[in-house]
């Protein structure tokens, strides 16, 4: 039995100081033949768990100990593992069962993957919701390959620039799409389309240009925006081509489109839900995606130099939930 601290979401509150409570008399079971406890060493802190914490997921349950992704050390479990610099995230954690954001976590050993060499404890523990986010898009229902062009509004986002490399890595043309001029900020975009001042026309138009000679369209949407987003994905796929959508502004956003136009197409639609994968299957992921960065073809996302401590949990969901940073913000667990 493994004993430390945690952040634990208590009650649901807009205001994150009502909602999160630091406990600092956590004990972990031993983990089964099949589990690993793991040291957490760095944690992801997401817009997700800002909503959650507000009540804006109605099947989480308090009290929990919140936090999806993670980069730490196996310490108890199977003899291979111990010892191993892990990093994952996915499926039920911080939803259904405790998370992250804590000092220890138990995970199945199906899930385990190793923290890609070259990456920071802080880099890894934060990657996750975006990349595999991401991956299950492009990869996983989205069934991208080599010479399909992917195209990524919202490309600025965790997700879209973890959904344009993952495309590029995969030998995909990628075309980011963005609200402002971001120059050439995105090296894994071979176009960029600013839709600023563009007529809706204009921009199906250009996307339709830009898609592989015949095709009259990308293969692949990925909307990480939500809303009437995924309607104009659906106009912008050619013949065979897949929408893959992940947002969504409200539970009541809506979009509309022409079936006439998708069934001519043959086109598939398709969402992406990260708490719906199985165990196994995060950590397959993941460890494709360890594989990816260790060949140089993925890079890391940005992440903010200010770090926060268990008991500043509070503190980092505010931020977070401000809209105010653009980098990725690190829990370290056994910060004092």
């Amino acid at each position: 039995m493994a004993k430390g601290t945690a952040s634990r979401l208590v009650k649901f509150d807009e205001d994150p100081k009502k909602a999160v409570q630091f406990d600092e008399n956590v004990e972990w079971d031993a983990p089964r033949e099949d589990e690993v406890l793991i040291k957490v060493v760095a944690a992801g802190i997401n817009m997700a768990d800002v909503k959650q914490a507000g009540g804006l997921m109605p099947f989480v349950k308090t009290p929990i100990i919140t936090g999806r992704d993670y980069c730490g050390v196996v310490e108890e479990g199977p003899s291979d593992l111990i010892g191993k610099h892990v990093f994952g995230t996915g499926g039920p954690l911080g939803y259904l069962c405790d998370g992250s954001h804590a000092q220890y976590l138990k995970i199945p050993v199906a899930d385990v993957a190793l923290k890609p060499d070259a990456l920071t404890p802080e880099q890894a523990g934060t990657l996750g919701v975006p990349f595999f986010t991401a991956y299950l898009a492009v990869v996983t229902q989205g069934r991208v390959k080599e010479g399909d062009v992917v195209a990524v509004p919202g490309a600025t986002g965790f997700v879209g620039r973890s959904a344009l490399m993952i495309a590029k890595a995969m030998g995909a043309t990628t075309i980011a799409m963005t609200r402002r001029d971001i120059g050439d900020s995105l090296p894994y975009a071979d176009h960029v389309l600013c839709t600023k001042d563009l007529e809706e026309d204009d921009i199906l138009a250009k996307l339709r240009e830009l898609g592989r000679p015949g095709q009259i369209g990308v293969d692949l949407f990925v909307d990480t925006v939500g809303g009437d987003m995924c309607s104009r994905g659906i106009a912008a796929i050619g013949k065979f081509g897949r929408v893959c959508t992940m947002a969504a502004p409200s539970p009541a956003a809506m979009s509309s489109f022409s079936t006439f136009e998708f069934y001519r197409k043959q086109g598939t639609i398709s969402g992406v839900n990260t708490l719906m994968v199985a165990d196994g299957i995060c950590g397959t992921i993941m460890r494709d995606l360890s594989a990816l960065f260790d060949q140089g073809k993925l890079e890391p996302l940005p992440v903010a130099e200010q770090t926060f401590t268990l008991k500043d949990y509070a503190e980092a969901l505010a931020l977070v939930g401000s809209g105010k940073i653009r980098d990725r913000v690190a829990l370290l667990p056994w910060k004092e």
